[in-house]
């Protein structure tokens, strides 16, 4: 009995992990592909604000970059950051009527019928 309650917590343990592996991936993938959207989506032209909305606060790593295309490709246009816990992962950017949603929320509405 011993034995078979061990394997069974190993197993338990081993698929968390899967998880929690498998939800960083999808994490990166997500806002790797909105930075891709984002670049693509600005111009010179692009005036106004940026709104970037993520699951909490953006790490200061992520937030320089996300500044820093917007800096480079559209200079006039400011940036703002909100949280939504609602999106469960990636990104959502708004882009005067563009909105790049990168979420995993959106994701998973996709996927539903």
């Amino acid at each position: 009995m011993g034995l078979i309650f061990l394997f069974i917590i190993v197993q338990i343990i081993v698929a968390w992990i899967v998880v929690v592996v498998l939800n960083n991936k999808l994490k990166k993938e997500l806002i790797e592909a909105a930075l891709e959207n984002l670049h693509a989506n600005l111009s010179s032209a692009t005036q106004g604000e940026v709104l970037v909305i993520s699951v909490g606060e953006i790490d200061p790593q992520l937030r320089a970059r996300i500044e820093s295309i917007i800096k480079r490709k559209a200079s006039a246009a400011s940036v703002r950051f909100e949280s939504d816990a609602g999106i469960k992962s990636g990104l959502i950017i708004h882009i005067g009527t563009i909105v790049l949603d990168f979420s995993l929320a959106d994701r998973l509405k996709k996927l539903t019928p």
